[in-house]
């Protein structure tokens, strides 16, 4: 399995949550337009447009398997969750 991350922070913040102890690569700089790609919903907080969580989980083929569009970091998939998701469809 492989776990792969993207933020709009910038790469001081990006390298912030690695130095956090993220273990996985992050992508950063993601913007309206790559939001509008994955069908992510965007949001305005203290003037700014945000984008919010925005989850997926791909088989060997690309193919989503299941998703996680959100308005707030709350309900999130949870690791664990998503290990027994891909396990119980090996």
């Amino acid at each position: 399995m492989k776990v792969y991350g993207a933020s709009s922070d910038n790469a001081e913040g990006a390298q912030g949550s690695i130095d956090e102890g993220i273990t996985f690569p992050i992508g950063y700089g993601m913007d309206v337009d790559d939001a509008q790609t994955l069908g992510a919903w965007t949001g305005a907080r203290q003037g700014m447009t945000i984008l919010q969580p925005t989850e997926f989980v791909l088989n060997p083929a690309g193919e989503v398997m299941a998703s996680l569009y959100a308005t707030t970091q709350l309900g999130r998939m949870s690791p664990e969750a998503i290990l027994q998701f891909v396990k119980a469809r090996k």
